[in-house]
């Protein structure tokens, strides 16, 4: 029997978008009934479907064994904003994301809030998952393997780590397995349209705090024609696995960095345009949220050095004659691979792409 949480623990809620997902949306809404801890709410936000979703929300509410919260939208916000409305409808300690197309794992609340117990001091958390098919067949890899995220040697399946780093150099974190403490909302929102709504709370939540990573696949993360951002393949990094000159070229016009979040490329000035926003965030209000100011100095700095990174890649981009020279410069200089996807980005802006 499905234990539910008590008074002494902390309270959870999924927030849930919603846009003509009638497909999948059945599947995803049992396995969160299943949970073997069950949430205290499920928000659902609709950004105005025209298939049959409201009904199957509708038919889910009516039997759920928690509270289920269903809100449309007066029109089409987008999937950014309507994340941000139903995480700011959300009145649990924990906030799970959700996606409409995919399934959880049936201990995946539980899997999360005994990590978030075990790292107090952690506003993120997050999981692998599962890459499977429309028919949730498994593809035969999973999503840390197509972000090219790896556990350290030696740690735990749960582990702690300073993720910002990373989320300054590309993208890892996806929506779907991720979960964050009420009590940093306030810096998120509101959420900045540079952004899609997982790039924007992983890169800020981890400035001004750990994040908990989880090597589990937690979830079943579905690939299929209609969904808004796809995923790319895994990024073959050992030394005696070669890419082909196909995969090579697939991977250049594929970057894993925040312009994936897009679904296309973008270059420099656009990226730069993200990064600022967070370093505006974590300006205005970062103080009030990071214990360590001394940490958040040095993030604030390392934004910096981003974003000058992208100007001279602008500044390569701009020029004709020069461009292989200081191309040359920013790669001796180490910006491509601390900042940007190494040799990638810098054949895009070799040729000007």
């Amino acid at each position: 029997m499905r234990r539910h949480v008590g008074v002494d623990q902390a309270k959870l809620s999924v927030a849930l978008c919603t846009y003509n997902g009638g497909r999948f949306l059945a599947d995803q809404l049992q396995s969160i009934a299943r949970q073997t801890i069950a949430p205290d709410e499920v928000v659902i936000c609709d950004d105005g479907s025209t298939d049959d979703t409201a009904e199957i929300v509708a038919a889910f509410a009516g039997q759920a064994p928690f509270g289920v919260r269903w809100e449309r939208n007066a029109s089409n916000l987008g999937s950014t904003k309507n994340f941000e409305n139903a995480i700011s409808l959300c009145e649990g300690d924990l906030i799970f994301l959700a996606d409409q197309d995919d399934v959880w794992r049936d201990d995946k609340l539980a899997r999360f809030a005994a990590a978030f117990r075990q790292y107090p001091e952690a506003a993120l958390a997050f999981s692998n998952a599962a890459i499977v098919d429309e028919e949730l067949r498994p593809l035969g890899y999973q999503l840390w393997d197509a972000v090219g995220l790896r556990r350290p040697p030696g740690s735990d399946a749960t582990f702690q780590l300073d993720l910002f780093p990373e989320t300054v150099r590309t993208f890892v974190v996806t929506g779907a397995t991720m979960a964050i403490r009420r009590q940093f909302r306030d810096i998120l929102i509101p959420f900045r349209s540079e952004w899609v709504h997982d790039g924007w709370i992983a890169t800020l939540l981890s400035g001004i705090r750990p994040a908990i990573a989880i090597d589990e696949a937690l979830i079943q993360y579905r690939q299929h024609t209609s969904q808004q951002v796809g995923l790319v393949k895994p990024i073959r990094r050992t030394w005696d696995i070669r890419p082909t000159l196909r995969e090579g070229w697939r991977l250049w016009g594929e970057s894993r960095s925040p312009e994936q979040n897009v679904g296309k490329y973008t270059g420099p000035e656009a990226i730069a345009a993200q990064y600022g926003a967070i370093l505006d965030r974590l300006d205005s209000c970062g103080d009030a949220f990071c214990e360590n100011q001394e940490a958040l100095d040095d993030r604030r700095e390392l934004l910096r050095c981003k974003l000058e990174h992208l100007q001279r890649r602008a500044d390569i981009r701009k020029a004709i004659w020069r461009r292989p020279v200081q191309l040359w410069g920013e790669w001796r200089r180490g910006g491509y691979s601390r900042f940007s996807n190494g040799t990638l980005t810098a054949l895009r802006d070799l040729a000007g792409i």
